[in-house]
Protein backbone atom coordinates (compact mmCIF):
# COMPACT_ATOMS: atom_id res chain seq x y z
CA UNK A 1 0.00 0.00 0.00
CA UNK A 2 2.71 2.43 1.02
CA UNK A 3 4.54 2.33 -2.73
CA UNK A 4 1.24 2.72 -4.52
CA UNK A 5 0.75 5.87 -2.34
CA UNK A 6 3.79 7.22 -3.18
CA UNK A 7 3.00 6.54 -6.64
CA UNK A 8 -0.54 8.65 -6.70
CA UNK A 9 1.29 11.12 -4.90
CA UNK A 10 3.69 11.54 -7.07
CA UNK A 11 1.40 11.29 -10.30
CA UNK A 12 -1.72 13.34 -9.53
CA UNK A 13 0.00 16.65 -8.90
CA UNK A 14 2.20 15.90 -12.13
CA UNK A 15 -1.44 15.16 -14.25
CA UNK A 16 -2.94 18.31 -12.48
CA UNK A 17 -0.71 20.42 -13.40
CA UNK A 18 0.43 19.12 -17.19
CA UNK A 19 -3.87 19.79 -17.83
CA UNK A 20 -3.63 23.05 -16.03
CA UNK A 21 -0.33 24.48 -17.91
CA UNK A 22 -2.16 23.14 -21.23
CA UNK A 23 -5.41 24.91 -20.70
CA UNK A 24 -3.09 28.36 -19.99
CA UNK A 25 -0.27 28.36 -22.91
CA UNK A 26 -1.29 28.71 -26.52
CA UNK A 27 0.79 25.80 -28.07
CA UNK A 28 0.03 26.90 -31.27
CA UNK A 29 2.29 29.91 -31.00
CA UNK A 30 5.46 28.03 -30.13
CA UNK A 31 6.53 25.35 -32.25
CA UNK A 32 8.59 23.71 -29.62
CA UNK A 33 5.84 23.72 -26.72
CA UNK A 34 3.33 22.25 -29.11
CA UNK A 35 5.39 19.40 -30.28
CA UNK A 36 6.44 17.97 -26.73
CA UNK A 37 2.42 18.72 -26.22
CA UNK A 38 1.15 16.85 -28.89
CA UNK A 39 3.88 13.59 -28.06
CA UNK A 40 3.10 13.79 -24.17
CA UNK A 41 -0.83 14.27 -24.63
CA UNK A 42 -1.47 10.25 -25.44
CA UNK A 43 0.63 9.45 -22.08
CA UNK A 44 -1.35 11.87 -20.04
CA UNK A 45 -4.56 11.04 -21.23
CA UNK A 46 -4.20 7.58 -20.72
CA UNK A 47 -2.85 8.19 -17.44
CA UNK A 48 -5.67 10.06 -16.66
CA UNK A 49 -8.11 7.52 -17.66
CA UNK A 50 -5.70 4.56 -16.20
CA UNK A 51 -5.48 6.06 -12.63
CA UNK A 52 -8.96 5.71 -11.28
CA UNK A 53 -9.74 2.76 -12.92
CA UNK A 54 -6.61 1.08 -11.08
CA UNK A 55 -7.73 2.71 -7.83
CA UNK A 56 -11.09 1.45 -8.12
CA UNK A 57 -9.70 -2.19 -8.85
CA UNK A 58 -7.04 -2.53 -6.23
CA UNK A 59 -10.01 -0.76 -3.64
CA UNK A 60 -12.34 -3.57 -4.39
CA UNK A 61 -9.61 -5.92 -4.73
CA UNK A 62 -7.98 -5.67 -1.33
CA UNK A 63 -11.59 -4.70 0.54
CA UNK A 64 -11.44 -6.77 3.48
CA UNK A 65 -7.78 -5.96 3.96
CA UNK A 66 -7.82 -2.16 4.15
CA UNK A 67 -8.27 -0.60 7.12
CA UNK A 68 -9.94 2.88 7.57
CA UNK A 69 -7.03 4.69 7.18
CA UNK A 70 -6.30 3.04 3.48
CA UNK A 71 -10.17 3.60 2.93
CA UNK A 72 -9.90 7.36 3.19
CA UNK A 73 -7.10 7.74 1.15
CA UNK A 74 -7.61 5.63 -1.78
CA UNK A 75 -11.01 7.58 -1.79
CA UNK A 76 -8.93 11.17 -1.64
CA UNK A 77 -6.89 9.80 -4.66
CA UNK A 78 -10.17 8.63 -6.29
CA UNK A 79 -11.18 12.31 -5.74
CA UNK A 80 -8.40 13.62 -7.05
CA UNK A 81 -8.35 12.03 -9.75
CA UNK A 82 -11.85 12.87 -11.13
CA UNK A 83 -10.85 16.13 -10.63
CA UNK A 84 -8.24 15.92 -13.02
CA UNK A 85 -10.80 14.12 -15.49
CA UNK A 86 -12.60 17.21 -15.20
CA UNK A 87 -10.09 19.57 -15.58
CA UNK A 88 -8.44 17.59 -18.61
CA UNK A 89 -12.60 17.98 -20.01
CA UNK A 90 -12.38 21.71 -19.90
CA UNK A 91 -13.13 23.81 -22.54
CA UNK A 92 -10.13 25.79 -23.18
CA UNK A 93 -11.65 28.88 -24.26
CA UNK A 94 -12.55 29.21 -20.74
CA UNK A 95 -9.43 30.13 -20.25
CA UNK A 96 -8.19 32.35 -23.19
CA UNK A 97 -8.52 35.38 -21.47
CA UNK A 98 -5.72 34.30 -18.82
CA UNK A 99 -3.96 32.53 -21.91
CA UNK A 100 0.36 32.57 -21.69
CA UNK A 101 1.74 32.76 -25.16
CA UNK A 102 5.25 31.43 -24.70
Amino acid sequence: MVTIVRFLKFIHPALFVYWLVSKFINISENHLVGALYEMSSLLFVVLTIAVPVFILVYWFKNKGILNKKDNIRLSLHLVFAIINIILMTLDPAIFSNLAINV
